[in-house]
């Protein structure tokens, strides 16, 4: 274990509890996801997207998984409440759904989540539809996720860690490659107005070895570098959200920033969907501009049942 990231490491580990990982590396782990779990996230991820079709007039066939979803793919790709970055957001229409949705990730990863370490998890949840086209103008946006990035030049903060659940499709052509950077220094810790203007960082990063993999729960710490790969495969469908640990590190820099407003205490989060829903307050067929900001784009409203 390098030295350098010794401490992240150690924190990381203290703070997700499954099992041996099948991924171990300094800045990022992995761990297998079982059989139903995998299931249960095609299943209610399918359904969220054929709502989310449903409210925008598309008719879609009843949702059966993974080979539905690959027929499906490109039509609901161009729905319009997927970003750019092909996050398929929740909108007033959508809101059962999408907390269904949350509650099946919450059931998976409470048993994983230390809330000895763990203070708070981002909502909502980003279902991510990724199209394994390039595409020249997409990609060329200051923050588009196909630039080698920290997740802090998208204004998250330095004590965080971002877990993916990869559910299904192209992830061998349509994956995320992954760099540990030879020193993330404090200035460098702050929000980027593009994604380009973190290049000392990236330069010298040491390559991970592929493992942005089909039926695995990954857990990435905020300084390990990333970049969404379109080598003309197949869509990809993952599920990402952040978590912000109780402790803070001395390599931790930035701390203040406006993304902390969608990060909510771990047992209000875990109620989501149950005890509590997750609520929009913009329509689906609102059409949202696509500009560079450091707080979420939408407004979320947390109300109990």
């Amino acid at each position: 274990m390098p030295e350098r990231y010794a401490d992240r490491t150690r924190r990381m580990r203290a703070a997700l509890t499954r099992g041996n990982p099948v991924v171990d590396l300094p800045l990022l782990q992995g761990f297998a996801l079982t059989s139903t779990e995998i299931a249960g996230l095609q299943h209610t991820v399918c359904d969220y997207l054929w709502h989310s079709a449903f409210e925008f007039g598309v008719a879609l066939d009843p949702p059966t998984g993974p080979d539905w979803f690959m027929r499906n793919a490109a039509t609901l790709r161009k729905l319009p409440n997927v970003t750019p970055n092909g996050v398929v957001m929740p909108k007033i229409e959508n809101t059962a759904a999408y907390n269904l949705l949350h509650h099946m990730v919450s059931s998976i990863v409470a048993k994983d989540l230390n809330p000895v370490e763990v203070a708070a998890v981002f909502a909502p949840i980003n279902v991510r539809l990724v199209d394994g086209t390039p595409n020249a103008q997409v990609d060329a946006r200051p923050r588009a996720s196909t630039k080698v990035h920290s997740d802090i030049w998208a204004a998250e903060p330095s004590r965080s860690v971002t877990l993916f659940l990869t559910v299904m499709g192209d992830t061998d052509r349509t994956t995320v490659n992954f760099w540990e950077p030879k020193d993330f220094p404090a200035e460098y810790q702050c929000s980027m107005p593009d994604y380009l203007d973190g290049a000392p960082v990236t330069e010298g990063a040491t390559p991970y070895p592929a493992s942005f993999k089909n039926d695995l729960l990954l857990a990435m710490d905020a300084f390990c570098l990333h970049q969404t790969v379109k080598d003309g495969g197949g869509y990809r469908l993952s599920i990402d959200f952040r978590i912000l640990y109780k402790r803070r590190l001395p390599t931790d820099a930035y701390f203040d920033t406006p993304r902390l407003q969608n990060y909510l205490p771990l047992p209000l989060w875990m109620g989501l969907g149950q005890s509590h829903m997750l609520v929009s307050r913009k329509s689906i067929k609102e059409f949202v501009p696509d500009v560079t900001l450091d707080a979420f784009a939408s407004r979320f409203d947390v109300t109990g049942l």
